[in-house]
């Protein structure tokens, strides 16, 4: 029975909870947290070995850009039965190589594996899965090849990393060689696997497991799902050597291109031919009516050939050259009067510096030029008498 609490200044009773009340909340959300935990346990528990994973792949990263930047080696290196793997670098390649001391920067106090997950093994050398395969041979034996051709990597390697280390006083986990970065950020490939296991037990492919993968073209890493055996038999699943290798049937000595048989005018579509260039109007011959630069008329263009000039250098016709139709006012190569070739630059859409090139190019064209101020056609030459 709920007790009575002092009155309120309005006359009603005092709000307020009993203490068997509040028990009763905290019990029913002690049980509900019961219920859920588990869930979020396992959720949490689920999240470990993917987040792992995108750890030791930003620590490549971080191992890379720090040799880069520094100009120096860094090594990282897993010393058996631990966990968590030290970075080193080399401060003196060449008079102290093979001394290593531990990198002082922030990222590498930050733990990289979570809970219980372990960097199980590393396989160096290029996987398998991403060696060429050409479907004319067994997949089987190419995988047996490959797999051979990675043990006898694996074996170097760690030979050569123990030479290394002859002289100094550290432990290589020989199921883990270490990771080496050279200065100038390069490494060699490499398969980091991760999974919940404890380091001397065998892994077991149908357990959980990521790989992160270390590219030696390029230093860069990336997180992906394990490799099953199924996949290494299945031929699909490999990259096709045929499509690597170049076309031996392609004759280069054939080789064209086809504008739409309007030649190198209709490609362009300018239609202009100024001193000879021959890039006139339709297949190249210069017509009087092709469509010009930015809408204005086209300027009849020249042949291949040069064009005939008299003794003072000015261009004559040739004999058996068409009359013009006066009807193709249009062109301004073929204007007799002066006030058509300024009518047609007005109307045409140009620059003033367009305008004036066209006046510069077509002036000396009839041989009126006047560049060196002489009046056209009976002025007086330079230095003559005045």
């Amino acid at each position: 029975m709920r007790r009575r609490g002092p009155a309120r200044a309005g006359g009603g009773p005092a709000a307020g909870f009993t203490l068997l009340e509040i028990l009763v909340v905290l019990t029913l959300l002690v049980i509900l947290v019961g219920f859920a935990w588990p869930v979020m346990e396992n959720q949490i528990a689920a999240a470990q070995l993917p987040e792992s994973a995108d750890r030791v792949r930003d620590m490549l990263f971080m191992a890379r850009a720090e040799a880069a930047l520094e100009h120096r080696r860094v090594r990282i290196r897993f010393v058996p039965d631990e966990q968590h793997p030290i970075i080193e670098y080399e401060p003196d390649s060449i008079l102290e190589p093979g001394h290593w001391e531990p990198v002082q920067s922030a990222w590498t106090r930050e733990p990289m594996l979570l809970a219980d997950i372990q960097v199980h093994d590393v396989l160096p050398g290029r996987p398998v899965y991403l060696e060429p395969l050409s479907f004319d041979s067994d997949p089987s034996k190419q995988q047996e090849e490959s797999l051979q051709e990675l043990e006898d990597v694996a074996e170097f390697d760690a030979s050569a990393a123990s030479s290394e280390m002859a002289d100094a006083d550290v432990e290589i986990d020989e199921a883990r060689p270490p990771i080496i970065f050279e200065a100038d950020g390069s490494t060699e490939w490499a398969t980091i696997i991760l999974a919940r296991l404890p380091l001397k037990e065998v892994l077991e492919e149908s357990q959980e497991q990521l790989w992160v993968v270390l590219d030696g073209r390029t230093g860069l890493a990336q997180v992906r799902e394990k490799v099953t055996e199924a996949q290494l038999s299945d031929e699909e699943f490999y990259v096709q050597r045929e499509k690597l290798e170049l076309p031996t049937d392609a004759d280069i000595s054939n080789l064209s291109m086809d504008v739409g048989g309007q030649g190198i005018s209709g490609l362009i579509g300018t239609g202009l031919s100024i001193g000879g260039m021959g890039l006139g109007g339709a297949g190249g011959q210069g017509a009087g009516n092709a469509a010009g630069l930015n809408g204005l008329p086209g300027l009849a263009g020249n042949n291949s050939e040069p064009a005939a000039t008299d003794e003072n250098g000015r261009p004559v016709e040739p004999a058996d050259h068409p009359p013009t139709d006066a009807g193709q006012g249009d062109d301004l190569d073929n204007a007799g009067d002066p006030q058509d070739l300024e009518g047609a630059l007005q109307d045409a859409d140009l620059t003033d510096e367009e305008r004036e090139n066209i006046r510069r190019t077509m002036g000396g064209r009839r041989g009126g030029g006047r560049q060196d101020g002489g009046r056209r056609g009976g002025g007086p030459r330079a230095g003559g008498p005045r």
